[in-house]
């Protein structure tokens, strides 16, 4: 694990061809790492304006996932949709050309709200096959955690491209839960999930954070057209290691995939602000 220094608030993160790419919520510029966290460049985005590194209107940008555009890969950064148009808002960035362009997502955040999503907030975005899984977390209403199920490219099609909706169940229903991360091992075909349960203390109306954790769904593919989503395992990360007490998992990605065998990398901060990424790895015995 290491702190991330002068790093602002819910970061994005991905991991391709040995690179970490790392998006602040805030940020006019990504931050380019070697896998063993070693800052190699930065690149500014059109979320910056010449002589600012950080521009209030970017802040809600959290989902941060890799796509295939032509024979070239980009970097693709959602903007949550929860605060009207100024975050009905993607970027594609090539990562060869270091080139990006914007995305109006607009009309695809209000078809979401006319599913009956009550607050939307997209904080995860990852490539499943042929499909892609978006992550919606809500503090406010427990329902409109879900995970989104659409095409590729969805940004080009948004009138009319197909948008299915699952709930993930999870160990103890009692518990508030709210999902933060997606990643996906095509080797084991596992969908990883990062989430907390959160208690809900009904005199005062606050939520007492409980344990953040990581599961997994096995077989994910092929159950990605359900309605319901159980994890098949689910690790208490505190329980794990002392150094995640206190830390609320913002994001995940992959770094190796083996079978039966996962180095993952996550982004986790505190209640002040601090930002760590941490390391973990993933292992079946069975």
């Amino acid at each position: 694990y290491s702190e991330l220094k002068d790093f602002p608030l819910g970061s994005g993160i991905a991991s391709v061809n040995e690179q970490l790419y790392l998006v602040g919520a805030d940020a006019g510029y990504i931050v380019i790492m070697n896998k063993n966290w070693k800052v190699q460049d930065f690149l500014k985005t059109r979320l910056a304006e010449p002589g600012h590194s950080a521009l209030p209107v970017a802040a809600g940008f959290y989902a941060t996932t890799v796509v295939q555009e032509g024979k070239g890969q980009s970097l693709l950064i959602l903007g949550s949709g929860n605060e009207g148009k100024r975050l009905d808002k993607g970027y594609l960035v090539n990562l060869k050309s270091k080139e990006n362009k914007e995305l109006d997502l607009s009309v695809f955040y209000a078809r979401l709200k006319a599913t009956g999503i009550d607050v939307i907030n997209i904080t995860a975005a990852i490539v499943m096959d042929d499909k892609m899984l978006l992550c919606n977390s809500s503090d406010k209403n427990a329902k409109d955690n879900r995970l989104l199920v659409t095409s590729l490219e969805f940004w080009k099609k948004q009138a009319d491209v197909s948008i299915a909706q699952i709930k993930i169940v999870v160990d103890d229903e009692k518990y508030f839960t709210k999902l933060a991360g997606l990643a996906y091992s095509y080797e084991n075909d596992w969908l990883i999930v990062a989430a907390s349960n959160r208690k809900l203390v009904s005199k005062s109306g606050n939520r007492a954070a409980d344990e953040f954790f990581v599961g997994v769904v096995e077989d994910a593919y092929r159950k990605s057209d359900r309605k319901r989503l159980k994890l098949n395992e689910q690790f208490d990360l505190a329980d794990t290691d002392e150094k995640f007490k206190g830390q609320e998992i913002k994001s995940i990605s992959l770094q190796g995939d083996k079978s039966k065998k996962l180095k993952i990398h996550l982004v986790a901060g505190d209640h002040t602000g601090k930002r760590t990424l941490f390391k973990i790895r993933l292992k079946d015995d069975n």
